[in-house]
């Protein structure tokens, strides 16, 4: 947060009440993505007694040899790749390595078997996401033999490694996609998920609440999601990433078409303009390839379930329903 300096997570947690150095005992980094795993790094350090969930394709040599060869002054070097060092270089320094669950399709974060059965389980990476995502990581370190290990470190292509989960709660259930996206092939992605069988295994209901994944962009879209894995009309809910203004008008369009309420926590494009002099801007369009406003303003969604699978929507005034 703005005000506090804190995670949003721990500011939230902080708020209600919770003791996040005992009464934590799990956190989920589902891939690496600055706007998905900015702030864990403190989080973690902070949730003494929790293990932290990976996407096991960030732990494999590759993945954590970019993080060590991370740099803070390469311009387009993903940050969240710094914030992944800070947790290895944390693990390291306590050695603690028990701490630390790789997560795959079928793990589960949490699973509690009574008559209002509790779980969270990832529905990915699959085998092979995980294997191309290797492929990707050694693609990106420095070739031997080249006179410097520094390089922009950016990954390219679809998201192969994102942790997708679903939630059960009593009758209730919540699917949330992260930046999960789908590239065509069937091993891969939401494909893989919908073509696994993951859902029958282990006895997945339908979903009433679907964070839609990837920001609500047509490559994080498959309608096999909608039709086998969500109940008909559920609440559909997204985080706009304004830089790549998603979600763009045809995917809001599209996802309203197929949920009974759509929301997301702020317009995906900032109408705010600064006005600077002629010369500071043109000094600035020099330097900078790609520049965002900073908006301040957050759109928060709470959803409190019940154990009947009934569940109450909070919004602040900065959401936008459609």
């Amino acid at each position: 947060m703005a005000e506090s300096k804190k995670p949003v997570a721990l500011e939230y947690l902080d708020r209600i009440g919770v003791d996040v150095s005992t009464q934590v005992t799990g956190l989920l980094v589902t891939h690496w993505h600055g706007d998905h795993i900015k702030g864990a790094s403190q989080l973690f350090q902070e949730c003494a007694q929790a293990a932290i969930f990976i996407s096991a394709a960030l732990q494999q040599e590759e993945a954590i040899s970019l993080a060590c060869l991370y740099q803070r002054d390469l311009a387009r070097t993903d940050k969240g790749i710094g914030e992944f060092r800070k947790i290895v270089d944390f693990i390291y320094n306590q050695q603690n390595y028990s701490r630390i669950i790789p997560t795959t399709s079928n793990t589960y974060l949490f699973n509690v078997p009574t008559d209002n059965a509790s779980k969270l389980v990832a529905l990915s990476p699959s085998s092979q996401a995980t294997l191309l995502s290797s492929i990707e990581f050694q693609y990106l370190l420095p070739k031997l033999g080249t006179r410097s290990a520094r390089k922009r470190i950016f990954p390219r292509g679809p998201n192969f490694n994102a942790v997708a989960t679903h939630f059960t709660f009593g009758s209730f259930s919540a699917l949330l996609g992260s930046d999960l996206e789908d590239s065509g092939n069937v091993n891969t992605g939401w494909s893989a998920v919908v073509g696994s069988g993951v859902f029958k295994r282990q006895g997945l209901s339908k979903s009433n609440v679907f964070k839609v994944a990837h920001h609500g962009s047509e490559n994080g879209h498959n309608a096999k999601v909608w039709e086998e894995l969500l109940i008909e009309k559920p609440l559909a809910i997204t985080t706009p990433f304004s830089s790549h203004k998603l979600p763009k008008p045809t995917d809001t369009e599209r996802i309203a078409k197929l949920a009974g309420e759509f929301v997301v926590t702020k317009k995906s494009e900032s109408k705010k303009k600064i006005r600077r002099d002629r010369m500071v801007e043109r000094e600035m369009s020099s330097i900078a390839r790609d520049r965002n406003v900073i908006d301040s303003s957050m759109g928060h969604i709470q959803i409190r379930a019940k154990l009947d699978g009934s569940y109450k929507l909070n919004t602040n005034d900065h959401c936008i329903s459609y």
